[in-house]
Parts: C-alpha cells; sequence; structure tokens
C-alpha cells in the first residue's frame, strides 16, 4: 500500500495521520470524530491503517489507590470508552474491506522529543501518536 494512516482512539477525537509511502512524507495529520473518520476511510479503502490497540494491554496501570474511587472511576470509564472506539474502527476497517493492523501503544512522546524526531512543531497528543504509528513506514 502506498497510503499509511495511523489512528489513535479517542471517544471524542481520534488522532488521524496520513502517510504517503512512495514520497516518505506524512501529507496530513489532525483530529477526526467517528463519522467523520468513517468518510474518511470510505473515499480511500485503497489504503493500509495502523491502529493504536490500548485494548490488547492485558495489565493496566491506571487504578492506583491514592486516587480515590470516584477518580479512578472516571479514568476507567475513559479509557473504556477509547478502547470501544479503537474495536469499532478495527469493524469499520473490515466493513470496508480496508487491511487494519493492531499496534501496541508504545507510550506518550513529548513534544520536545517529537519535534526532535519529525520536524513537526505544532501537534497535540492524540495527533503525535497518529503520526508515529506511520511514521518512516
Amino acid at each position: 500500500m502506498s497510503i499509511l494512516i495511523g489512528i489513535d482512539p479517542d471517544s471524542e477525537k481520534s488522532g488521524v495521520a496520513v502517510w504517503d509511502n512512495m514520497a516518505q512524507k506524512l501529507t496530513q495529520y489532525t483530529t477526526l470524530g467517528f463519522f467523520e473518520l468513517f468518510d474518511l476511510l470510505r473515499s480511500n479503502t485503497a489504503v493500509k491503517v495502523f491502529l493504536e490497540s490500548g485494548w490488547q494491554i492485558k495489565k493496566s496501570n491506571w487504578h492506583n489507590e491514592r486516587l480515590g474511587v470516584c477518580v479512578a472511576s472516571r479514568i476507567g470509564a475513559k479509557v473504556g470508552a477509547n478502547h470501544q472506539v479503537g474495536k469499532l474502527i478495527e469493524q469499520m476497517c473490515k466493513y470496508l474491506g480496508i487491511s487494519c493492523t493492531l499496534v501496541l501503544p508504545q507510550g506518550k512522546m513529548d513534544r520536545k522529543n517529537f519535534e526532535h524526531i519529525t520536524g513537526i512543531k505544532r501537534s497535540n497528543q492524540d495527533e503525535r501518536d497518529s503520526i508515529m504509528l506511520v511514521w518512516g513506514r
């Protein structure tokens, strides 16, 4: 595939990066709502998707006793919602006949290291995560 799409799923807006493999460059990065992402994928079915799949991590680390029940519950609900969106995106790719590779999260990259590697100065965390899924593949 000459076009690769990296997706960092989120319940509100997922990070999306488009990499042109022939030109070896990033052509787009943004955040999209679920149905905006559907429209993008439906209009570009000759692509390969790399989807961050945090739900495949068997051991979680967010439930710290010091957080308290309410905070831990909110974090768990948000993480669960993001995981569900990721699973739905995987189903969306299957439905559209798009190749989808699940990628375990590699951890967050701070803005300074990200800029050093990519040269991109303006991005948010979701965009950075999606870009790193396809950068240099």
